[in-house]
């Protein structure tokens, strides 16, 4: 039931299920999204501080509206290494995605699991902080900017993968710095 409304087609639930299973369950895949969210955790304290004191001359808004992006794009990156570890090394040769596109379909689910397992809680933890700062008007504005913005980055980080996510052998290094200023200037 709710799992058809978020994928029709086989092969994109089969992402979405997988990748929410290989994420709540696989320790090292939670620990690569645990040191995303240190990060933001890190990039949080360090920020409030200053945003809180900018507060009383009205410097704080453009701040706290460019920490969100940078909050959602660390998580992504978190994600996209994540979605790089196989689920589990020695079984990784007996997967197998059969051919008619239904790779790109099986890539949509893992993009959607993504999104919802990523995104939408970074955005939600960061609504109340957003209200204090920005007011509830604005907070809601900037919270579905930030989804729109989560859904672009999510997009162009994705754009190039040539790999199947957790079912394909580790490939150390790739880079994402040709799509930063395509995904900036799009934001």
């Amino acid at each position: 039931g709710a799992l058809r409304a978020v994928a029709r087609s086989p092969e994109t639930r089969a992402g979405f299920a997988f990748t929410f299973q290989v994420l709540t369950r696989s320790a090292a895949h939670r620990s690569t999204l645990a040191l995303a969210l240190a990060l933001c955790v890190a990039l949080l304290a360090t920020t409030i501080p200053s945003l809180s004191a900018a507060q009383a001359d009205t410097t704080a808004s453009p701040w706290w509206w460019a920490l969100q992006t940078l909050l959602l794009g660390a998580m992504l990156l978190g994600f996209r290494q994540a979605v790089r570890v196989p689920a589990d090394l020695k079984a990784s040769w007996t997967f197998h995605v059969h051919g008619g596109g239904s790779e790109r379909a099986y890539v949509l689910g893992v993009k959607r699991a993504g999104f919802l397992l990523v995104c939408v809680p970074t955005l939600c933890t960061l609504i109340p902080m957003s209200v204090a700062v920005l007011g509830v008007g604005s907070a809601l504005l900037h919270a579905v900017v930030g989804l729109l913005g989560a859904g672009a980055m999510l997009e162009s980080l994705f754009f190039t993968y040539p790999h199947i996510p957790f079912l394909s052998a580790y490939q150390p290094g790739g880079s994402v710095t040709f799509a930063a200023p395509i995904v900036g200037a799009g934001f």
